[in-house]
């Protein structure tokens, strides 16, 4: 097993990809990079989907269990023909295993204190290997309630602090009076259970009603143009 890098000053952490060593980030040095970040006034998309997924493309089993879920079918290709750099075999050495765990729980770690001391966090995914666009956001954000954000939070992220960043908190982020009519309508309370964000009923973009009926018909024609 790889060990950690320690004894680093709080305030800067390093990794070294030559000789495979990534710094264990404990609670007083996260404190202290959380409040960096926060004075630096930046937003920050922690985007923990991707790392929470690579330890199990690099596990044959679990990568095929990720190929044959629902949402694959949206990617190009299938089978055999999806093909992911994790799985080769330096991701599958029990050295890099373990690196990409300590680096996945010091990411969450660190979205934990940025959120306690109220960095704007965004929700975002990278699209690589399986992950999905939409269906990995709502991934996202269940990483993110993991992490000891509320639902709440996590909602805010995904919604009004992102129009806060993009310059449109006049016109989106919210349903108010005068803001464009966009949003999206759940068949249950996303503040009991944040999985709930993906019973969608129907959504509403740019003035415009989309079904149920109408989503899934989009997504078939998706579907079908992949394959």
């Amino acid at each position: 097993m790889a060990k950690g890098v320690r004894n680093a000053p709080p305030e800067i952490v390093f990794s070294d990809e030559e000789k495979r060593l990534v710094p264990e980030i404990g609670d007083e040095q996260a404190s202290v990079i959380a409040r960096q970040v926060k004075e630096s006034g930046i937003y920050v998309t922690p985007t923990l989907g991707v790392d929470a997924l690579i330890n199990q493309y690099s596990a044959p089993d679990s990568f095929q269990a990720l190929i044959r879920r629902p949402e694959t079918a949206f990617l190009h290709g299938e089978g055999d023909e999806i093909k992911s750099d994790y799985t080769s075999e330096f991701f599958q050495s029990e050295e890099v295993r373990h690196l990409i765990d300590l680096v996945f729980l010091n990411m969450k770690k660190l979205t934990g204190e940025m959120d306690a001391i109220g960095v704007p966090l965004l929700v975002g995914t990278d699209n690589i290997s399986l992950q999905v666009p939409g269906v990995s956001f709502h991934d996202e954000m269940e990483q993110m309630h993991e992490t000891g954000m509320s639902t709440y939070n996590v909602l805010k992220a995904a919604t009004s602090t992102s129009a806060r960043y993009l310059g449109r908190y006049a016109s989106a982020g919210t349903i108010s009076e005068d803001k464009l009519a966009e949003f999206v309508l759940l068949g249950d309370n996303p503040l009991e259970d944040i999985s709930n964000t993906r019973d969608i009923t129907g959504v509403m973009l740019k003035g415009k009603w989309f079904d149920r009926g109408e989503l899934d018909a989009m997504l078939a024609k998706v579907r079908d143009a992949r394959r």
